[in-house]
């Protein structure tokens, strides 16, 4: 993972949008409550080093499916029950759900930028 970082630290300060991806685990909690995050490589790596700590940005891929077996795929922006640790800066995303397109979170990140200049 530390040179995964590397890389993704150097693209940064080069002014570069990074996307990762990642596969997450349910953490199962004593009072009952289920919390998502990023896999790692084990219990080492997650007390040394918390991976959404590096990040602005975390969003999750979720689907939707409706009564008809529809199925909708989203990217989740805001933090809603187990995805607790979803965030971005205030005000970038209007909707707590967007499209599963990385190309409107993009334009997302790019117009937040502008306005922030």
């Amino acid at each position: 993972m530390g040179i995964m970082m590397k890389e993704v630290d150097e693209l940064s300060d080069m002014g570069r949008n990074v996307i990762v991806t990642s596969h997450y685990e349910v953490i199962e909690h004593e009072n009952g409550i289920n919390i998502i995050k990023p896999k790692t490589a084990g219990k080492a790596v997650d007390n040394y080093l918390s991976l959404e700590g590096r990040f602005d940005i975390i969003i999750y891929a979720m689907l939707d499916v409706d009564s008809e077996g529809n199925i909708e795929y989203k990217f989740l922006t805001q933090p809603k029950g187990q995805y607790h640790n979803l965030r971005s800066p205030f005000g970038m995303f209007d909707k707590a759900e967007i499209p599963n397109d990385m190309g409107i979170i993009l334009d997302y990140v790019n117009k937040y930028q502008e306005e922030a200049l």
